[in-house]
C-alpha cells in the first residue's frame, strides 16, 4: 500500500486537477454527444433512418463534408459531377428512404412568415430572420415619391439600354432557365410586351438601375432593414490596398427592375455569392419555391453551373425522386410585399399578371463570412476578401433602430465610401 502523502498527486500518481481549458474541452465534448443524442431522437421521431440518412448525404452532397477541390480543374468537375450523380442515384434507390419517395409529395411545404412594417424592427429582423437564415415577408412596405407605373419608368428610362431575357425550355442548360434576348431600349422593350407577339414572354430581368437610370430612384428610399448593406459602404477607390471600383462588380448593381407580363419568371436558382436576396413588389403578382440551402441537393443542382434539373412550381417525382425529401417554402407577393430570401437558398418565380418589382441582393453581419468563402471557392473575385474588410462588422450593432435612407444619402455613400 503507498506511503500516504499530504498531496493527492503523490497518492494517485496519474490523478490530477484539471486545468480550466481542459474542462472546458470537456464540456464542449459532452455537449456535443449530448446534441448528437438529442439530434439521433429527433430523427427517430421524425421518421427515423430515413430522415438521418438523407441529412447526412445532403451535408456530403453539399461540400460541407467534401474536402475542397480546384474548381478551373475539368478533370475534377468531372470526377465531381459523376460521384454526386452516383450519390444521388443510390440515395434514390435507398430501400429506407422509399416510403418517403413513393408518397411523391415534398416532404414539407410551409407558407412564408408574413409580419407587417411597422411592427418589425431592425433587430428583430436581424435576429430572427437574417441570422436564422429564414425567410420572411414584410408588408405594407413604402417606396415613397411617385407611383412607380410602366409609364414613370417610360419617361425616366425610355432611352436606357436594356437586354431582356426569355424562358429556356431545355432545363438544366441556363442559370434560372434563363437566355438573352435582343438587346433595346426600355421604351422598345416596354413597347414589345404591350403589343404581345414576337414581345411575348420578353422580361426584363435585374436591370441595375444605379448604372442605367439612376433618375428612377430619385425619390426612393432605402428600406430599413438593408440600410447597412456593406457593398453600399464600398469606398470607390481604396489605393491602400490596391483595390480599384473595376473590381466591385456589383457595387452599382442594385436596387435592380423587373418587369414582365403573365407567365414570364425565373427557373430554380441561386444568386451570386450566397448574398441575401430581396423581393420588394411595386404592382402585380408574383409567386415564390424557396428550396433551403441543405436542400438544394435534392433539386438535383449542378454546382459547376448553377443549375437546377427540378422544377418547383410542377415537380417530375418519377424523374426527381429526392424531391419527395425536399422541404419547400411558398409565398405570393402582392403589391407592397418585400420578401426576404436568406443567402445560399434556391428559389423560383412565376408571375401571374403583369408586374413591377424591385430586388436586392446584400452583405452585411449575418452573411459576411459565407459571402467571403462563396466568393473565394468561385475564383471570380480574388479581392473578395480585402473587398469586404474594409466594413467594419461591428458597426451594424451601432444602428439597431435604423431607419430608411433617401437615395440621395445613399448616393453620396456610394460616391465617398464609409471609412
Amino acid at each position: 500500500m503507498p506511503a500516504r502523502h499530504d498531496g493527492v498527486e503523490d497518492y494517485h500518481p496519474r490523478w490530477r486537477p484539471a486545468s480550466k481549458e481542459e474542462m472546458a474541452a470537456r464540456n464542449k465534448a459532452s455537449a456535443k454527444r449530448l446534441c448528437l443524442m438529442l439530434g439521433a431522437l429527433a430523427a427517430v421521431l421524425a421518421g427515423g433512418t430515413m430522415v438521418r440518412r438523407a441529412l447526412r448525404i445532403q451535408r456530403h452532397l453539399s461540400g460541407e463534408e467534401a474536402a475542397p477541390v480546384e474548381r478551373d480543374s475539368r478533370h475534377h468537375a468531372a470526377v465531381n459531377a459523376r460521384n454526386r450523380i452516383d450519390a444521388l442515384k443510390w440515395l434514390a434507390s435507398d430501400p429506407a428512404l422509399q416510403p418517403l419517395i413513393a408518397r411523391k409529395q415534398f416532404r414539407r411545404t410551409t407558407p412564408i412568415d408574413r409580419v407587417p412594417h411597422d411592427s418589425l424592427s431592425f433587430e428583430k429582423f436581424f435576429r430572427d430572420y437574417e441570422s436564422a437564415q429564414r425567410p420572411v415577408i414584410i408588408e405594407n412596405v413604402p417606396i415613397g415619391g411617385a407611383p412607380w407605373t410602366r409609364d414613370l419608368i417610360r419617361e425616366r428610362c425610355g432611352d436606357a439600354r436594356v437586354t431582356p431575357v426569355v424562358d429556356n425550355p431545355t432545363k438544366g442548360e441556363e442559370w434560372g432557365n434563363l437566355k438573352k434576348a435582343e438587346a433595346t431600349t426600355v421604351r422598345g422593350f416596354l413597347d414589345a410586351i404591350q403589343r404581345g407577339g414576337k414581345g411575348a414572354g420578353l422580361y426584363m430581368h435585374d436591370w441595375a438601375i444605379p448604372k442605367h437610370c439612376p433618375e428612377l430612384l430619385r425619390d426612393y428610399a432605402i428600406p430599413k432593414y438593408f440600410v447597412q448593406d456593406y457593398l453600399t459602404q464600398l469606398s470607390v477607390d481604396n489605393s491602400d490596398h490596391g483595390i480599384h471600383s473595376k473590381q466591385y462588380p456589383y457595387k452599382d448593381s442594385w436596387p435592380s427592375l423587373f418587369v414582365g407580363e403573365k407567365a414570364t419568371g425565373s427557373g430554380l436558382h441561386v444568386d451570386s455569392g450566397d448574398t441575401h436576396f430581396v423581393m420588394h413588389m411595386v404592382d402585380g403578382v408574383k409567386d415564390f419555391r424557396v428550396l433551403g440551402v441543405a436542400d438544394r441537393i435534392l433539386a438535383y443542382e449542378n454546382r459547376e453551373n448553377g443549375t437546377f434539373a427540378a422544377d418547383l412550381f410542377a415537380p417530375d417525382f418519377e424523374a426527381h425522386p429526392l424531391l419527395a425529401l425536399a422541404h419547400v417554402y411558398t409565398a405570393t407577393l402582392r403589391a407592397g410585399d418585400l420578401l426576404f430570401i436568406p443567402g445560399g437558398s434556391g428559389h423560383q418565380v412565376v408571375n401571374q399578371g403583369p408586374v413591377i418589382a424591385l430586388s436586392y441582393n446584400f452583405v452585411d453581419a449575418s452573411n459576411v463570412k459565407r459571402v467571403i468563402t462563396a466568393f473565394e471557392a468561385s475564383q471570380k473575385y480574388d479581392r473578395a476578401d480585402s473587398m469586404l474588410s474594409e466594413v467594419d462588422e461591428g458597426a451594424l450593432n451601432t444602428a439597431l433602430d435604423a431607419a430608411p435612407l433617401p437615395w440621395a444619402e445613399a448616393r453620396r455613400i456610394r460616391a465617398e465610401g464609409v471609412r
